[in-house]
């Protein structure tokens, strides 16, 4: 599977995921709103679908499985995608801090930051 591939976030869509190491993008329609990297994606995305219900797609790329290489490619994307950080998607209610933030892998924060537009220049 290729980055420029979107899959609907369904069991099914990640069913088919192979249990190696990635970096995966989550969307909320055509929106990136979430880049990390993971060991296990299959697992990783199956966890991560019951704590975001707003994400309505995906994308992966396979990874060697090392640590610093996979970190690179992880911040490189956020540097492409120009992600707009933020705890939470776009929806969810107040109140509810995602389980997801713009910290490293398996640190969460639930400081709230406002949801900023983008605008092209």
């Amino acid at each position: 599977m290729a980055l420029h591939e979107l899959h609907p976030f369904s069991d099914g869509e990640i069913a088919n995921l192979p249990q190696k190491p990635g970096v995966y993008v989550f969307f909320q329609i055509e929106v990136a709103v979430h880049v990390d990297g993971a060991q296990h994606l299959r697992r990783e995305l199956l966890r991560a679908k019951a704590q975001l219900p707003a994400a309505t797609h995906f994308a992966v790329e396979m990874a060697d499985g090392n640590g610093q290489g996979m970190a690179r490619r992880v911040q490189q994307l956020r540097e492409q995608l120009r992600l707009v950080r933020t705890v939470g998607f776009v929806g969810t209610r107040s109140g509810q801090p995602s389980a997801f933030s713009d910290q490293p892998s398996g640190k969460t924060s639930t400081r709230r930051r406002p949801v900023v537009r983008r605008t092209k220049a």
